[in-house]
């Protein structure tokens, strides 16, 4: 995403913006917790590094659903890339890391 709208690196999202953001995201994982199977696993991602929109949100979550639990994603990570310190959440960066998965033909 930056790299295609590098402007955007250095904005930042006024206090109500940012607020009403966040909001919408716990409604949507609320949302998505009403739909979850037995047994299934929801992965919540986002494209910034703004620990109140990943870590802190994924926190909340767990809190107002007690029956469901953070884990640890059964894959492996480039060399040099660990699962953060907080549950199953990890930040890769491109510049260190390379791309997780290839782009398809049509985003190349």
């Amino acid at each position: 995403m930056l790299a295609k709208k590098p402007d955007i690196r250095y904005r930042t999202l006024e206090k109500a913006r940012h607020d009403e953001l966040l909001a919408t995201q716990s409604a949507i994982l609320d949302t998505a917790a009403a739909h979850l199977k037995e047994g299934g696993r929801l992965v919540y991602s986002t494209c910034t590094i703004d620990p109140a929109e990943n870590e802190e949100q994924v926190r909340a979550f767990v809190g107002r659903h007690p029956e469901l639990r953070v884990v640890t994603p059964d894959v492996r990570f480039p060399a040099g890339m660990r699962v953060g310190d907080w549950g199953g959440a990890f930040r890769p960066h491109p510049h260190r890391h390379g791309r997780l998965f290839p782009l398809r033909d049509a985003e190349t």
